[in-house]
């Protein structure tokens, strides 16, 4: 972590800590470190200069033996204007998204790549959901307080994920490239943490490519494997069916099937948790698993 001038130092260490929460969720929770091309190591940058905002790229830089090394770095300008806690937050998480998760891109627009997007959108929901004893609203977060991250969640994150729990993933829709299937992918990937805690970093592992499609093949691919998977349905979709995405043929405790669409399943939920066993029509089965 560094800063051009020794009154950012307070600053820097509040971004610190910061990162250090936001990696502990992406490393437990995600199955995610930092590259061992970059030595494991993200290095950031708080400036004074520039245009108001972040970014994420790596540098290449020569060491005093002339051997090239690759440094993953964050870069955000204008410090001056780098005080709004939630906006700090959303900044700090995008450009980390971009430095730790993987890459998802062939986006036009608003940017190539996915991974910082949804790296904003992802943290504030995990930071919302996932019960820690040790994690301090405000000290952690660089002032944000629970009510302010669920408020921004609600306005920004919720509309996409909830999207998908009603109407399942678009999958026509990720395979374009504008905005909306920028969206389609940050909803998808939201919906599919949410009702899949414990398979996500798993369903990122199985992605195997680059783009919003292979995305939607790893969370179908690691929902497969299981014999049986436990969804808790979210308070604020109580009473209304909702899509899974489920290949092959599955029985249901707690809900009813109702309709079915390529690789997605329709269902009646009659309780807010829901069991699905697997037929393993293909193969043989796994060991439960339950999120």
């Amino acid at each position: 972590m560094y800063a051009q001038t020794a009154e950012r130092l307070p600053l820097c260490a509040k971004v610190c800590r910061t990162l250090l929460r936001l990696w502990s969720l992406a490393h437990e929770k995600m199955g995610l470190d930092h590259s061992r091309i970059h030595s494991y190591l993200v290095e950031v940058y708080l400036t004074e200069s520039g245009l108001a905002g972040g970014e994420q790229k790596s540098v290449t830089q020569l060491t005093e033996g002339g051997v090239p090394r690759q440094h993953n770095c964050i870069f955000v300008y204008r410090m001056e204007s780098f005080t709004k806690p939630m906006e700090m937050l959303r900044e700090i998480a995008h450009e980390y998204g971009h430095a730790i998760m993987p890459p998802i891109g062939g986006f036009s627009k608003p940017e190539e790549w996915g991974n910082g997007y949804l790296g904003e959108n992802l943290f504030v929901q995990m930071l919302c959901d996932t019960p820690d004893p040790a994690m301090a609203w405000g000290e952690d977060t660089l002032g944000v307080s629970k009510e302010m991250a669920e408020r921004w969640r609600a306005q920004n994150g919720l509309p996409k994920s909830d999207a998908v729990w009603i109407h399942g993933a678009d999958e026509k829709l990720l395979e374009g490239s504008g905005i909306e299937a920028m969206n389609a992918y940050i909803g998808l990937m939201l919906f599919a943490q949410e009702a899949f805690p414990s398979l996500f970093a798993r369903m990122l592992a199985l992605a195997g490519g680059q783009r919003a499609s292979d995305a939607l093949s790893g969370v179908i691919a690691a929902i497969g494997e299981q014999d049986r998977v436990v969804v808790r349905i979210p308070e604020r979709l109580k009473g209304r069916p909702i899509w899974l995405p489920l290949r092959g043929a599955w029985d249901f405790s707690g809900a009813k099937q109702t309709a079915r669409k390529r690789n997605w399943i329709k269902i009646a939920p009659t309780s807010n948790v829901v069991t699905l066993t697997n037929h393993h029509e293909q193969a043989g089965g796994q060991q439960p698993f339950l999120p």
